[in-house]
């Protein structure tokens, strides 16, 4: 997947850190959740980092040790359900909640001012972004993963969550 190998060598040319997979403890995690149905483009992503932050380590990319919970960030993967969930006032609310994280799974995250998060179709392969406070009230970004790194390699897509 030379488009990621691209991609992550745009980000860390714009300030971005990048540590290497951590072999074999990455093809581990993986097996750990490929139950998940994580969309093959992203796991072929995964394999190709241990992690990937921007330089004030506000905004990161989730690992395959992140997904497995073999980290000890003190912000979970599915951290945005959560709060989510938290946040239901209905049974309504939540049913919605449940649905949305079922179908959409986070790849990235940030935390500086809003909370908001790239997240990737479990379905479609699209990529969305969703910020606080209805994070649920995502906006497609780009029709897949390889879309979202060549349109963001090329400078043909802005995603400001993806910015040095």
């Amino acid at each position: 997947m030379r488009t990621a190998d691209a991609f992550i060598d745009h980000l860390v040319s714009a300030g971005w850190t990048f540590e290497p997979p951590h072999e074999p403890a990455v093809s581990s995690a993986l097996a750990a959740v490929t139950d998940a149905a994580i969309p093959a483009a992203h796991i072929e992503f995964l394999r190709r980092f241990g992690a990937l932050a921007s330089g004030d380590d506000s905004r990161w990319f989730l690992s395959a040790l992140d997904y497995a919970g073999r980290t000890d960030s003190a912000f979970a993967w599915d951290e945005f359900r959560a709060i989510g969930l938290g946040a239901a006032d209905t049974v309504a609310d939540r049913v919605r909640v449940e649905a949305f994280w079922a179908e959409c799974l986070p790849i990235l995250v940030g935390v500086s001012g809003d909370y908001e998060f790239l997240a990737i179709s479990r379905t479609s392969g699209a990529v969305l972004h969703g910020a606080e406070p209805d994070f649920e009230e995502a906006t497609v970004v780009a029709s897949g993963l390889p879309e979202l790194m060549d349109g963001v390699v090329r400078g043909s897509l802005v995603v400001p969550l993806l910015r040095g």
